[in-house]
């Protein structure tokens, strides 16, 4: 059997024949014009061949339910498989995937949980399934009659309790065998993403790229991370963290780019969503000394570069009395510091964004190389470097980003 989403509308298989008969009488039947199709997928398409792709994406429906129908059919009148007792169930100790090794050469019941990530079935009798718990990914080797009974029913995200007593190593790689697993919830058959989605499309489905996309997580990781090493980096250096508000009456660097919220709250007074925090932040120093933020910003900039955001991730800091000098020991301090805690947190994880990221990280020594302005126009100058009208950079000419990338 299966739910249609759209309508809300119950469907079985007839028993003897094999064709889907409606539950409720008075609701439409289910048909290849019901299915939906991605509006990239239907682009430019006549409505002949339109209504041929939902023709195909229907039988592919509907000869995925009826095999699923009938093996469940033969299961249940076969008695190919039996559920654990649930008092034994219950007993069942929850293992965390850090744990597994430790559970070697052990035979109590334990499970895991979490979400099917792939299901690779090889035969009726045996299959693997990749699943995806709150701290890493597991392998599980299901078979005989557990998997006849559960492969087809396994789709895409279904959430699952996995319980197993063998756990073994192959190739570096640890897997459980499963002897039961229970499922929490079904996920729908028509999963969005798959490895011919363009960014466009993993954009609008962000919120289940997340899931599938390992680069996404292991970057949603790093920031976390990162965001750790410099609060532990400030605090080392005694700063005090404030939460300034991110509604204000105030321009801290010009109009020009700033969210105005004048139609919500109807006032006299212009309101704005925050630029900086540095005002905030400066009002502070005086009772708090050394202080910071990591504080959302906001810059209605309309440009698709990544150095321009509608919304990011500001750290800022303010420190009173204080010379230069003192002022870049403390940034070079504080990068050494974040850059050393992320560097020695998670290995795995730098290795998933870039093979050699962690290197790059482990070689940051200070005291950093230091220029001054005149030093680098010199050095510009002397190595015939040009701005982007072909010219020469003239002292007290700004050093645009291109140019700075040459001096390193």
């Amino acid at each position: 059997a299966f739910f249609n989403l759209n309508t809300h509308t119950h469907y079985t298989f007839h028993q003897s024949l094999g064709f889907k008969t409606n539950q409720n009488k008075n609701t439409p039947t289910f048909g290849f014009q019901d299915i939906e199709l991605d509006d990239e997928l239907t682009k430019g398409l006549s409505k002949n061949q339109i209504k041929k792709l939902k023709k195909k994406k229907y039988n592919e429906i509907m000869k995925k339910q009826k095999t699923s129908t009938i093996v469940q059919k033969e299961a249940q009148k076969e008695h190919t498989y039996e559920a654990p007792n649930q008092d034994e169930l219950k007993k069942a100790q929850l293992v965390r995937v850090h744990d597994l090794k430790n559970r070697i050469g052990k035979n109590s019941l334990c499970k895991i949980q979490g979400w099917v990530a792939q299901v690779r079935s090889h035969s009726k009798k045996f299959g693997f399934l990749d699943c995806r718990t709150r701290d890493g990914t597991v392998q599980v080797l299901i078979e005989g009659s557990l998997a006849r009974y559960m492969l087809p029913l396994l789709t895409k995200e279904s959430a699952v309790e996995i319980y197993f007593r063998v756990v073994q190593e192959h190739s570096n790689q640890l897997e459980v065998v499963a002897t039961h697993i229970h499922m929490v919830h079904q996920a729908p058959d028509n999963y969005p993403i798959n490895a011919d989605s363009n960014v466009h499309h993993l954009m609008e489905n962000g919120h289940l790229h997340v899931r599938s996309g390992l680069q996404r997580a292991s970057t949603m990781k790093a920031r976390s991370r990162i965001l750790r090493g410099f609060r532990e980096a400030f605090d080392k250096l005694d700063y005090t963290e404030i939460t300034p508000p991110s509604l204000v009456s105030t321009e801290c660097e010009g109009g020009s780019t700033l969210f105005e919220l004048n139609d919500y709250f109807n006032h006299e007074k212009p309101v704005y969503l925050t630029q900086s925090s540095q005002l905030y932040l400066e009002t502070a120093i005086p009772a708090l000394g050394n202080v910071y933020c990591i504080h959302p910003s906001f810059r209605a900039e309309k440009s698709l570069t990544r150095r321009h955001l509608s919304e990011y991730t500001h750290v800022e800091a303010e420190l009173p009395w204080i010379s230069f000098e003192e002022l870049l020991d403390q940034l070079e301090t504080l990068i050494r510091g974040v850059t050393t805690s992320f560097s020695s947190a998670d290995k795995e994880l730098m290795r998933s964004i870039s093979s050699n990221f962690d290197l790059r990280l482990q070689q940051i020594e200070t005291p950093f190389l230091r220029k001054t302005y005149s030093e680098c126009i010199d050095i510009l100058r002397e190595n015939g470097v040009k701005k982007e009208d072909g010219s020469l950079i003239e002292y007290g000419d700004d050093i645009p980003d291109a140019l700075e990338r040459q001096l390193l």
